[in-house]
């Protein structure tokens, strides 16, 4: 068995085999960028200069995303689009669903959606769409919203990557920066970071993922760096990034608690070990949900 992934933010899958190496420089970007964003999130040097390192981590998974699916799925030729994409459900869904469920044991009954409606939106992590954010459970898991959105365009970016790599680029970089400078001008009052979520003001770092997966010379290289002393460790690290993404920020609430009983150091220790213990099992037995529908993962693909 082996270990691959799918996915900007890392998930494990034990039960299939690829003809490609994993890329050991992806899972060192995944540390990065969740290290980016852990540690914004809980205060703790989460800027230098006007860079906010959170952001930074975001784009890191935007960008290893678009990339790594262009590497997995063969530069997308011949790629059938609905058992892509139903892949991608089931690869995000289990473990997302296991995280609502943990947060809602650890913030309680004030924190679940407050009706129909917002139990959907939390459910499919579409809540931004909605000018929620991220709900209330996992706020982080607005994410789900914007890279589901991506996932929609995949074939058609690699498609048009892969027939005009230096239009298309260029195009999706004007898309952003226009995307961008609008929502700033026009839509900054609207709940919900609008530049965070809104798929054209994230398209160009998703569509980079890709062009860079296309250029041969660029992978050569990548594919060159093995770093075999420590690819047990990246990989584990990389595919623990998804659930720390999703869980790390509804366990900051038990951080005050245990600073009151012992200081910020025992506040942030239990934090830390809490944090990994439960992305750990979540990882876990996510790897035996995914055995049990390897089947229908196959089955789709075949068709």
């Amino acid at each position: 068995m082996t270990t691959r992934s799918h996915d900007g933010l890392s998930i494990k899958n034990l039960t299939t085999s690829s003809s490609k190496s994993r890329l050991a420089i992806l899972d060192i970007l995944r540390l990065v960028a969740i290290f980016f964003i852990v540690t914004g999130h809980l205060g703790l040097g989460g800027r230098i200069g006007f860079i906010e390192l959170g952001t930074v981590g975001v784009s890191l998974f935007i960008f290893i995303s678009g990339m790594s699916l262009e590497y997995v799925y063969g530069k997308g030729e011949g790629l059938k689009f609905l058992p892509f994409f139903i892949k991608r459900i089931l690869r995000i869904y289990p473990i997302h669903v296991m995280c609502l469920i943990v947060a809602a044991i650890i913030l309680g009954s004030d924190y679940l959606p407050s009706d129909p409606v917002e139990f959907f939106l939390t459910l499919t992590g579409f809540c931004a769409f909605a000018g929620r954010w991220g709900c209330r459970l996992v706020e982080t898991s607005w994410f789900l919203g914007l890279i589901i959105s991506l996932y929609l365009i995949f074939p058609l970016l690699s498609k048009g990557l892969k027939k005009h790599p230096i239009g298309v680029i260029l195009a999706l970089f004007f898309i952003s920066v226009i995307s961008h400078e609008v929502v700033r001008y026009f839509y900054m009052s609207m709940p919900g970071r609008l530049i965070e979520w809104f798929p054209p003001c994230r398209v160009f770092e998703f569509g980079l993922g890709i062009f860079i997966a296309r250029r041969d010379s660029i992978m050569k290289i990548i594919e060159k760096i093995k770093l075999p002393a420590l690819s047990h460790i990246l990989q584990y690290g990389g595919n623990l990034s998804f659930p720390i993404f999703l869980i790390h920020f509804p366990l900051i609430a038990i951080i005050s608690f245990w600073r009151n009983v012992g200081g910020t150091l025992l506040g942030l220790s239990v934090y830390f070990v809490l944090t990994w213990l439960i992305s750990h099992g979540l990882l876990v037995v996510d790897e035996w949900i995914q055995r049990k529908i390897q089947p229908i993962v196959l089955s789709r693909e075949s068709m």
